[in-house]
C-alpha cells in the first residue's frame, strides 16, 4: 500500500493545478476597457444615432455572437462612427445632442484619416459622457470592476501555485521517505 504522505499532497497538486488553470482561464477572459485617464475627452455635437447589429469574438472561445448597438455620427468629423460602450451604451442619447465624449481615439486624427483614405470608416469607441456638469455615464467604476476583477483572478492563480508547488515538495519528501525505507 501507498504511504499516505505520497498520495495525499499529490492529490493536493493536481487540485492545485487544476484551480491555478481555471484562475489564470478566467484572467484571461476578462476584458478590462481602457483606463479613464488615456481616454480622449472631446466636446462633439451628435447629428444622427443608427441601432445596428455587430459581431463581438468573445475572448474565452471561438464563439462570436452578434449584438445590438448604437451608432453615432457627428458632420464634424466625417467619415467617424462612435460607439457608445460599457456604462455609455446603456444611455439613450437624443440626437441631435453636444455631449463630452470619453473616447479612446482623437476623432480628428480619425477624420483625417478618412479624408486620406475615404473607403476607410473610422469606428471610436466611447466609454464616458458627459452633458455640462452632468455626467451620464463614468468609465470609472467599470474599469476599476474589471481591473479588480482581473487582479483578483491573477492572485488566485498565483496561490494556487504557491500551494501545487508546496504539495509537490510534500509529494517529493514522502516519495524520498519511502524510497529509503524500501532501500533499507
Amino acid at each position: 500500500m501507498i504511504d499516505q504522505r505520497v498520495v495525499l499532497p499529490a492529490a493536493g497538486l493536481g487540485a492545485a493545478l487544476l484551480a491555478a488553470m481555471m484562475f489564470f482561464s478566467m484572467a484571461g477572459t476578462v476584458q478590462v476597457p481602457p483606463a479613464p485617464d488615456s481616454l480622449y475627452a472631446r466636446i462633439v455635437r451628435l447629428d444622427t444615432s443608427e441601432r445596428t447589429m455587430q459581431r463581438f469574438e468573445r475572448l474565452a472561445g471561438p464563439e462570436v455572437t452578434r449584438q445590438h448597438v448604437t451608432l453615432l455620427t457627428s458632420e464634424d468629423f466625417p467619415g467617424v462612427t462612435f460607439r457608445p460602450m460599457g456604462a455609455a451604451r446603456h444611455v439613450s442619447i437624443p440626437v441631435p445632442a453636444t455631449l463630452e465624449l470619453h473616447m479612446t481615439r482623437d476623432p480628428a486624427e480619425a477624420a483625417e484619416t478618412h479624408r486620406q483614405f475615404p473607403n476607410v470608416t473610422a469606428q471610436i469607441d466611447v466609454f464616458g459622457l458627459r452633458s455640462g456638469s452632468t455626467v451620464l455615464a463614468d468609465p470609472e467604476p467599470s474599469y476599476r470592476a474589471a481591473a479588480d476583477r482581473l487582479g483578483r483572478y491573477t492572485f488566485f492563480g498565483q496561490a494556487s501555485l504557491l500551494a501545487a508547488a508546496i504539495c509537490a515538495l510534500l509529494a517529493f519528501r514522502g516519495l524520498h521517505r519511502l524510497w529509503r525505507q524500501v532501500a533499507e
